[in-house]
């Protein structure tokens, strides 16, 4: 999303609605105004889950004030959110990521950037704030317990998006799969989700190269792994007719790859 210049009128009326919207939000306590962003909110694991914003502005009595207003003032949270994402205040981002998604709740772009700060960004921020508090360097088992629920609290995130936004559950899925991977080191996890981001209706088809890839090298299920990509080359005949990022291709040599990797255990093994 591009940041609107000083000068741009779109940044004149987001700077008024800004104004509105600080009065309105302090009075329904959304959010904390003149009070540090630290004293708001210091529990460890964050929790940004669209049922709780609801529940925060009572009957959406907010959403139905701010009207068409609305996307605008979720691109402000946004902006401010990146503020504080800057000075890496956890409870600051968090607050006005929450605005953003309660603002604006069908934008992929939030759901996703939400989770990706949660899961990779706020465990960091937490434990250099803890180490300062401490003047103590933590355990690395601390630190991966700590990366662990903020990883997870970011797939959850994902979760409730795949249920407010279904056309785009192929999408959240593979950034699902990214995070259970990259942070929670579960192989499984990560497979299950490409596999589901290649099933979805509105797939990111290279998911499922991706998701057999997991299978046959990761996870050493190489005949399985053979076994679905044909099945999968079969269906993208069928519902992939342009392939500009030539998927197909990819698939063709996935599978021959397999092919041969296989005969060569099979004929050793017969030796």
């Amino acid at each position: 999303m591009r940041m609107p210049a000083p000068d741009d009128g779109r940044w004149r009326w987001l700077r008024r609605l800004a104004a509105l919207g600080g009065l309105v939000l302090a009075g329904t306590g959304l959010v904390p105004v003149g009070a540090p962003a630290d004293a708001w909110q210091r529990a460890c694991r964050p929790d940004v889950h669209a049922e709780n914003l609801g529940e925060m502005v009572g009957q959406g009595v907010l959403l139905g004030l701010f009207g068409g207003f609305r996307s605008l003032l979720a691109d402000f949270a946004w902006v401010r959110s990146y503020v504080y994402w800057e000075q890496q205040d956890r409870a600051g981002n968090e607050s006005f990521m929450r605005l953003a998604l309660l603002m604006d709740p069908g934008n992929t772009y939030f759901w996703t950037n939400a989770a990706d700060i949660i899961a990779y960004d706020q465990a960091h921020w937490e434990i250099r704030r803890r180490e300062r508090a401490g003047r103590l360097k933590m355990e690395r088992g601390v630190k991966e317990l700590l990366f662990r629920e903020y990883a997870k609290s970011g797939l959850e995130l994902l979760s409730e998006a795949v249920t407010r936004l279904p056309k785009e559950r192929s999408q959240l899925y593979v950034r699902a799969g990214q995070i259970a991977a990259n942070k929670l080191k579960d192989v499984e996890l990560a497979a299950d989700y490409y596999r589901r981001a290649a099933e979805a209706e509105h797939p990111v088809w290279f998911a499922g190269v991706i998701y057999a890839k997991i299978l046959a090298e990761q996870l050493g299920r190489k005949q399985e792994a053979l076994d679905w990509l044909v099945a999968y080359q079969s269906e993208l005949a069928v519902r992939l007719p342009h392939d500009p990022l030539d998927i197909k291709g990819a698939v063709e040599e996935e599978i021959a790859a397999l092919r041969q990797e296989l005969a060569e255990k099979s004929g050793a093994a017969k030796g």
